[in-house]
């Protein structure tokens, strides 16, 4: 998530509220502790590509979770309303080394970008 929040050369702040508070992924993590980890996978990652992250990620997370995986990158990959050709690019590795069809690609990205915009519509009423 924080690779693909810095797919356009910096994580701006929505970005990382958007990483905060996925609370079904950092159920035991406080705010400062995800802070934490941001900065130890900006050390330990300081001189990987972007797909040798992903090859790592990949590595680590079974099958079965790929979609959900996915699901989560695409809501950070919205945050903004615009994904850029930079975070496009990142999604489609990441999908690629998955094996997840482009299909299914797009269809999350529309999944997550309807439920940002369900979120912004109501945050203004």
């Amino acid at each position: 998530m924080f690779a693909m929040a810095e797919a356009d050369g910096k994580m701006s702040n929505d970005e990382l509220i958007t990483i905060v508070t996925m609370k079904n992924i950092f159920k035991n993590y406080s705010e400062q502790n995800i802070i934490q980890l941001y900065k130890e996978y900006q050390t330990r990652f300081a001189d990987k590509t972007f797909t040798d992250i992903v090859i790592t990620m990949v590595k680590h997370i079974p099958s079965e979770l790929h979609m959900g995986t996915l699901s989560l990158l695409a809501d950070v990959a919205v945050t903004d309303f615009d994904v850029d050709i930079q975070e496009s690019t990142l999604f489609s590795i990441v999908a690629n080394t998955m094996r997840v069809s482009d299909t299914a690609l797009k269809t999350i990205l529309i999944s997550s970008l309807s439920k940002r915009l369900l979120l912004e519509v109501g945050e203004q009423h």
